[in-house]
């Protein structure tokens, strides 16, 4: 565990693919303690033999990724709606009967 706890930020909360630092960190590290690490951090909710390595991994993984920033997927849409965009219905209701003629509707990001 020397080498997960003094490794950087970048590696372990990187996005996480096969072979990734975690899945090498943990290479002679036994399933039991695993099972017992992930229970004692209240990722998983009791120790089940049951679970796989691979699943350990992905919650531990998953647990350490660092989430997008919120501004970043703002600056993903565009300042104004697009034609793709008003005709997705998805975002966008259509007309219903619950919805009056004249009622506006709001669109997603008008102003950042």
């Amino acid at each position: 565990l020397k080498a997960v706890i003094y490794a950087g930020v970048g590696l372990l909360c990187g996005r996480q693919t096969k072979n990734s630092y975690l899945e090498r960190s943990f290479v002679g590290f036994p399933d039991s303690k695993l099972l017992r690490l992930l229970y004692q951090m209240r990722l998983i909710s009791e120790e089940d033999p049951s679970i796989t390595r691979d699943f350990m991994l992905q919650v531990l993984g998953n647990y350490l990724t660092i989430p997008p920033y919120p501004m970043d997927q703002l600056r993903s849409f565009p300042l104004y709606p697009t034609e793709s965009l008003l005709w997705d219905h998805s975002i966008i209701p259509p007309s219903n009967s619950q919805l009056r003629a004249t009622q506006v509707l709001a669109l997603p990001k008008l102003n950042p």
